[in-house]
Parts: structure tokens; sequence; C-alpha cells
């Protein structure tokens, strides 16, 4: 049995070397892989907080403007669709003649 020469360990070692390298890329593109999975799926709970939180903000006062524009278009019970004239005053009472 002949003894490995000095160049066959040195291929050899610089093989192993370079397997450990790649173990060590596939391990650390594996953890980028799941920590870009765990930033998108936080990414989207955030977009649907926010989507949440703005149209909770929103509601109300759409609401409340839709309300009021409603609210100042209604017609008047005594003239459907216009703006009512001023009402009628008595006139003041006519002195009596004779006093």
């Amino acid at each position: 049995m002949r003894a490995f020469t000095d160049r066959q360990i040195e291929l050899v070692t610089n093989f192993a070397n370079q397997a450990v390298i790649a173990i060590e890329n596939v391990r650390l593109f594996d953890e980028i892989q799941d920590k870009n999975r765990q930033l998108q799926q936080a990414s989207e709970h955030k977009s649907q907080f926010v989507s949440s939180v703005s149209h909770e903000l929103r509601t109300p006062l759409f609401n409340a403007i839709i309300g009021l524009t409603e609210d100042a278009r209604a017609p008047f019970p005594e003239s459907p669709g216009r703006c009512p004239s001023p009402t009628p005053r008595s006139p003041p009472p006519r002195p009596r003649a004779g006093r």
C-alpha cells in the first residue's frame, strides 16, 4: 500500500474545505429564505392592519358627512323640493278709533 502524496492530501483538504463552505452557504441561504418568508408574512399582516384601521377611521367620518349632506338636501315638509318662504306674521293690532 502506497502513502498519499503531499499533493493528494492538499487536494482532498481543499475539497473538504470547499464542502464545508458549501454546506454553510446552504444553511445560511435556508435561514435567509425563512427570514424572508417571516418578513413577507409580517408585511401582509401590517398591510391588513393598516387597511382595517384606515377603514375604521374613515367610515364614521364618511357616514357623518353623508348624513349631514342628506340632512341639508332633505326637503322641508311645508314645501317639498324648495326652500320655505318666511312665515307670515300677524299684522300689529290696529288702534281703535275714538280713543
